[in-house]
């Protein structure tokens, strides 16, 4: 996908899914939004500006069904609303919220 001045690099379809995420790294523990999500990493609105190349462990929550999913990543990207995190896990599962299924890494157990 080109975009205006610059070539978009992602290798994952990414999904709009806005969803509370807990994230925390050595330093500092904060709340946001999730702004979109692909198996490869997701994009967190926060008022933190977290340091590209920051490991962080995240909590993103689903209330629809009262899940929560414990992911871990990189700080790859940061702009003046948020964060982008590459996760550090790959593995593919199915997971269904708000009556859709649709995949996210998960840790393996």
């Amino acid at each position: 996908m080109q975009q205006i001045g610059r070539i978009d690099k992602r290798s994952d379809y990414r999904r709009k899914h806005i969803v509370e995420i807990t994230y925390s790294t050595d330093d500092l523990i904060g709340r946001g939004f999730t702004r979109d999500i692909s198996l490869g990493g997701v994009f967190v609105t926060a008022d933190h500006n977290i340091p590209v190349g920051t490991d962080v462990q995240a909590i993103m929550s689903f209330p629809k069904s009262a899940r929560s999913v414990s992911l871990r990543g990189t700080v790859i990207r940061g702009t003046s609303d948020g964060f982008a995190i590459a996760f550090k896990h790959r593995e593919q599962r199915y997971y269904q919220d708000s009556g859709e299924y649709w995949q996210i890494p998960w840790p393996a157990a």
